[in-house]
């Protein structure tokens, strides 16, 4: 319904084989209603995600992994590094040491999608 009303959505989702189909489905249907999927991969080094995934910010989030033994349980059964066939080129940043306002910037650059001023500090809605 976004993309026939020309509204963008960003949605983040750590591409494991899990959230491969609903991201091929978005590929498919944008082809399919002449819009864009725009994909920015983001990483950062193991210390700071392990840190990170541990942070308090990521409890109210079930579906997120919360502690580092998860994450080193999830990093040996999958390669969450690898390219994805699909998606072909996109935007890489390690936001290690990048600030979020920042790293957003970033992509808007990269992919040219102006920043309207009524965008800066509205909040964020999750679905």
């Amino acid at each position: 319904e976004a993309m026939k009303q020309n509204i963008n959505i960003i949605f983040t989702c750590c591409p494991d084989p899990s959230s491969y189909n609903f991201m091929q489905q978005m590929v498919e249907l944008s082809v399919r209603l002449q819009g864009n999927v725009l994909f920015a991969r983001l990483y950062c080094d193991f210390e700071d995600e392990c840190n990170r995934v541990e942070s308090r910010s990521r409890k109210d989030y079930s579906a997120k992994l919360h502690s580092v033994d998860a994450l080193k349980w999830a990093l040996e059964r999958e390669d969450l590094t690898r390219k994805v066939d699909f998606i072909g080129d996109h935007l890489e940043i390690n936001n290690t040491l990048i600030p979020a306002r920042e790293v957003a910037k970033k992509i808007r650059e990269h992919y040219n999608i102006p920043l309207k001023l009524t965008d800066i500090n509205q909040p964020y809605k999750y679905f």
